[in-house]
């Protein structure tokens, strides 16, 4: 009996021991699925903190872009308040953001959340845009050929702001903001001389680039890109950057790269194929991912390698999906098309109606200022020539601006005379053609304060610089010289010996802006022009400097209207560097 007793009080303890065991590892489940439960839920709080990051510094740049609407890129990542949770954090939620601009001229917002002092944390990276939505000028780019761009130049192009040093150009300070780009579908860029341009250039189509020429900015096409040549030339880099650049942002191709001459400072993507020759190197030097991507083949020779990475970039994991932003094209078939975007229009006024309205005024009056010792001198009131002719301005609406002194001619042609604008916004319709010539003493002149806007039917000649004493918008942020030309200019040809409804040429300096939508412009000067242009195709030709004025984004030559707002495009799955604090 003793014995059973002894076995029963075994089998009790046991099952004790084996009940206190379930209970012990049921409990150790509990703790752990709780601390499990516990770390998601930070992470989740920490996930929702970036993300209020971000949407704090969108808020912040839609606030800016409010009260500065002339704000472009830089301005804003300049002028924007960083976001952080400051004073508003709630325990242990904390978040901050870092605003930036990235290699394809976006917007890109870099937050971090945190929970428990950093415990937990997460990144996030949102991409965002500023759409113009007709809030900026037409002259917000150097150089726009809305069907191709031909750069076969020796020349400089280069931007500065005409509202510091008193409307001085210096070269020494001179910045990167000279891009240039294209707008119609399939519009390619070919740029064959030795020219540095300093800004990005971006096509719609192809860009070729040959020869010696230089970009400071990134290269972004929807087609494909290739740049040959360069392994030596005597192109003008801005201070800072290393020696030997070629490229010094980013190449972005839809399509694909072909590359050699020297380095590329920023990183290499292709949704298609890449081929590399040397000598070359992609430097990377801001560290965003991998130097070089592409979707499609490498046909790089095994022997040709980076000359400081020291690889082809064959194979894993240079080889993966890739998908490059695209350059925006005009698309009048998508329901959120903007017909006065100039980013994607290139007649955002609509000029052939506004030429059509003036064309009704009468009368009109012909203005050849011809022959040895004549002049004609013209301001807000009246006009005078040397035989005793007075003009009489009219007040009229052109572009949605009220121009108090338009002059209606029949043509203007300055040939051994003098034309001077005295003083006021003098405004010329021109039903006919424009031309200065370089025949005897030839000369348009546009005194300080005053300014000339020419709206020519016709074609235009500037054989020679328009003198205008200060190179720089006046009070009514006007520029001194203007030319608004609508005419229909069929010639597919982009050469610099073929026809151009606007040609500039000849020798010293010249402030003017071309806006030409519908002509192919022509600069062949070997001289200087401070402003910019807008044609339907555009050449740059000969070994003249072209210095964009920063100060022509916030021009009031006409009202597109619109209001400026901050686009989501989508998120940028790489791990931010580290923010400030």
């Amino acid at each position: 009996m003793k014995q059973q007793q002894g076995f029963t009080l075994v089998s009790v303890m046991l099952l004790t021991v084996v009940a206190g065991v379930v209970v012990f590892t049921s409990l150790k489940d509990s703790i752990v699925q709780e601390r499990l439960s516990g770390n998601f839920q930070k992470k989740v709080n920490a996930r929702m903190m970036s993300e209020r990051a971000v949407f704090a510094q969108a808020e912040k740049v839609q606030q800016q872009l409010h009260a500065n609407p002339d704000a472009d890129i830089d301005d804003l990542v300049a002028q924007t308040q960083q976001a952080h949770s400051g004073s508003i954090h709630k325990g242990d939620l904390k978040y901050r953001a870092q605003l930036n601009k990235n290699g394809a001229g976006e917007l890109e917002i870099a937050a971090l959340g945190e929970r428990y002092a950093g415990e937990a944390e997460a990144n996030l990276v949102a991409r965002y845009a500023v759409t113009s939505n007709g809030g900026y000028a037409p002259f917000n780019t150097a150089i726009v050929g809305c069907d191709g761009v031909l750069n076969s130049a020796g020349g400089n192009i280069d931007s500065y702001d005409s509202q510091q040093l008193d409307g001085q150009y210096d070269r020494d300070i001179a910045s990167t903001q000279a891009h240039v780009k294209t707008i119609s579908p399939n519009a390619d860029i070919v740029v064959s001389g030795g020219s540095s341009t300093w800004g990005d250039v971006r096509a719609t189509g192809n860009i070729n680039i040959t020869g010696a020429g230089f970009i400071s900015g990134t290269v972004h096409a929807n087609g494909d890109i290739d740049v040959s040549g360069g392994s030596s030339g005597d192109y003008t880099i801005p201070p800072g950057f290393p020696a030997k650049t070629r490229i010094g942002g980013d190449i972005l191709a839809k399509g694909s790269v072909t590359y050699q001459g020297r380095h590329i400072l920023g990183v290499v993507r292709a949704e298609q194929d890449v081929h590399f020759t040397p000598s070359f190197a992609v430097r990377n030097i801001n560290n965003n991912g991998l130097a070089v991507l592409y979707g499609g083949n490498n046909t790089t020779e095994e022997n040709n390698k980076d000359s400081i990475a020291g690889t082809n970039y064959k194979g894993v994991p240079y080889h993966q999906t890739v998908t490059v932003p695209a350059v925006p094209a005009s698309n009048s078939e998508d329901p959120n098309h903007d017909p006065k975007d100039p980013d994607t229009n290139c007649d955002p006024y609509s000029l052939p109606s506004e030429l059509a309205k003036l064309q009704q005024k009468l009368p009109r009056q012909g203005l050849n200022v011809t022959g040895w010792g004549n002049h004609a001198q013209f301001d807000d009131e009246q006009g005078r020539d040397s035989f005793g002719s007075i003009y009489m301005p009219t007040s009229t609406s052109i572009l949605g601006r009220q121009y108090g002194s338009v002059y209606f001619l029949d043509d203007l042609i300055i040939n051994g005379a003098e034309l001077t604008i005295a003083k006021g916004d003098v405004v010329f319709y021109i039903n006919g053609d424009f031309k200065l010539t370089t025949n005897g003493n030839s000369a348009l002149n546009i005194n300080e304060g005053a300014s000339l806007t020419l709206f020519v039917q016709g074609k235009s000649q500037i054989q020679q610089p328009v003198n205008v004493l200060k190179k720089t918008l006046n009070s009514n942020k006007l520029p001194p010289f203007s030319l608004y030309s609508g005419y229909q200019d069929n010639s597919a040809a982009t050469q610099c010996g073929g026809d151009f409804g606007v040609e500039l040429s000849g020798t010293g300096q010249m402030y003017g802006t071309i806006y030409a939508p519908y002509s192919n412009v022509k600069f062949g000067a070997s001289g200087e022009l401070y402003g910019a242009i807008r044609g339907k195709r555009v050449s740059v030709c000969g070994d003249g400097d072209i210095h964009y004025d920063t100060a022509l984004k916030k021009s009031q030559g006409g009202n597109l209207g619109g209001q400026r707002r901050v686009i989501f495009l989508g998120w940028q799955y790489k791990t931010p560097e580290e923010l400030s604090p």
